[in-house]
C-alpha cells in the first residue's frame, strides 16, 4: 500500500494528536517487526492508553499503530 505521507510528516500528525489525549510524557517513533512497519506510541500515563488506541485504530495514514505503556521516567525530556 502506498503511503500519503512521509514518515517525518505523519510523526508530526500522531504527536499532535497525542499531545490532546494525554498530560503525561508520550514519545513517537517508527519502529518495525514481522508485520511491517509501523507507527510506534510510548506513553508513560496508562490510563491514557485506551483512549489513543481507540483515536488511532485500525490505522493511521495505511500504518499500524502499536500503543505501549513505558513506565515513569522511561521517556527522557
Amino acid at each position: 500500500m502506498k503511503q500519503s505521507l512521509n514518515k517525518k510528516d505523519v510523526i508530526s500528525l500522531v504527536m499532535s494528536d497525542v499531545a490532546d489525549h494525554t498530560e503525561g510524557r508520550f514519545s513517537v517513533d517508527f519502529a518495525s517487526d514481522g508485520g511491517g512497519n509501523h507507527i510506534e506510541i510510548r506513553v508513560e500515563n496508562h490510563e491514557d492508553a485506551p483512549g489513543i488506541l481507540k483515536v488511532f485504530f485500525p490505522k493511521f495514514h495505511g500504518y499500524r499503530v502499536l500503543v505501549l505503556k513505558v513506565p515513569k521516567n522511561y521517556i527522557e525530556d
